[in-house]
């Protein structure tokens, strides 16, 4: 009975080395998808978060408008009394009284669903209260004086300012280019591929080198034949072999004939390359896409949130106006509300203008692979700034 064990040792192989390489770059390519869509969920969650500020705004607009109607009401009761209003004008009020309620409600129904929407969005509760939205900047577009006065923009100059844009636009896309995680997975990709595609030109004249060792053993023996017959005379110059034997090697293999297999790994790696270098343009180009659309979005986000706040302030002049001429009898109800009905729209298309700029914002800052904080803000305003005090030379 013999025991025997034996054992080998990989020393060198181009095939194992460019499966892990691979294989690490795929994983990192893999993680950079999962930031990819986590910054999805976190523009997802800016817009969510956007949409019930505004359905807030919306709510308060009614509520200030049901306030007026009411103010008018009261206005058009001592008219009556002192005989100069009709009746007529009173049971309207009253009517419009019933139409702005329902409004007001309708306005609490849809900031009601923004905020569940928000909470399933997060995996909160569905009925959990969610804290106001930019507190300090809607208490002071609040208590300003100026009804133009709303939530502050970023870089707003330098977006209404066609040459500092274009020059915005640039900077942010270096930028894009640099963090964007589509662009980075891509890359990762390629790196696989054209590892593979260097193992596969190694495979012609790299060889796998390996180490072998083996031991046995005799355990036990018996029986006619164990020893081997010897001549009479000849005792003891043929000795048995020691009952434990053991070898060591090294080896090397290089297949010479494959039958064409490793010319067409070498092409097969080849053409996967090419077509992942088609998706890495691919991804800069819709990279780009992206954040060139975003950009001309929150260019006209930012001009339409400019006229809106034109419109309001307007607005809410021409309302004073017409509310004191119809206090003092020298306006009919009709103007009234009609200036009443103009100041509610133009507020409310002053709001949804405001929070639609903060929303385009949120997706040059998704477009360009992160977050443009104080900081990355401040260093391109100050690039910019540099470029407009050096100007390149222009082309004759």
């Amino acid at each position: 009975m013999t025991a025997t064990g034996e054992a080998s040792w990989l020393l060198f192989s181009e095939d194992a080395r460019a499966g892990v390489d691979g294989a690490r770059l795929v994983q990192a390519a893999r993680e950079l998808e999962l930031q990819e869509l986590e910054k999805d969920i976190a523009l997802e969650s800016a817009l969510a978060l956007l949409a019930v500020a505004q359905a807030r705004a919306f709510e308060a607009i009614e509520r200030e408008n049901l306030s007026l109607t009411y103010a008018d009401l009261a206005a058009a009761e001592s008219r009556r009394a002192a005989g100069t209003g009709s009746r007529a004008d009173v049971a309207r009020l009253r009517a419009r009284i019933s139409r702005d309620r329902q409004a007001l409600v309708a306005a609490y129904e849809a900031r009601r669903g923004a905020e569940i929407r928000f909470n399933r969005l997060l995996d909160r509760p569905l009925d959990q209260q969610i804290l106001p939205v930019i507190d300090e900047a809607e208490s002071a577009a609040r208590q300003a004086n100026d009804p133009a006065e709303t939530l502050p923009l970023p870089l707003e100059a330098t977006v209404r300012t066609p040459a500092a844009f274009d020059g915005l636009g640039a900077k942010l896309l270096t930028l894009a280019e640099a963090q964007a995680p589509e662009i980075a997975a891509a890359q990762r990709l390629l790196e696989a591929r054209e590892r593979e595609v260097l193992a596969a030109r190694r495979a012609f004249y790299l060889p796998t080198a390996f180490a072998s060792a083996s031991l046995a053993t005799r355990l036990a023996e018996g029986g006619v034949g164990r020893e081997p017959p010897t001549p009479p005379g000849a005792e003891g110059l043929f000795p048995l072999p020691p009952d434990t034997s053991w070898s060591l090697g090294v080896g090397v293999e290089l297949p010479i004939l494959t039958g064409g297999a490793r010319a067409a790994r070498r092409a097969r790696a080849e053409l996967d390359r090419d077509a992942t270098e088609l998706l890495l343009d691919r991804a800069r180009q819709q990279v780009e896409e992206r954040l060139r659309l975003a950009l001309l979005g929150l260019e006209t986000a930012y001009e339409t949130r400019l006229q809106a706040q034109r419109a309001a302030q307007a607005a809410e002049e021409a309302f004073e106006v017409v509310e004191d001429a119809y206090a003092q009898g020298l306006e009919n109800l009709t103007t009234l509300l009609d200036a009443q009905r103009e100041l509610r729209v133009a507020r409310r298309s002053q709001a949804a203008a405001t929070y639609a700029a903060l929303a385009r914002w949120h997706e040059v800052e998704r477009a360009t692979g992160g977050e443009l904080d104080d900081a990355a803000l401040s260093r391109i305003q100050s690039r910019l700034q540099e470029h407009d005090s050096n100007p390149p030379e222009k082309t004759p």
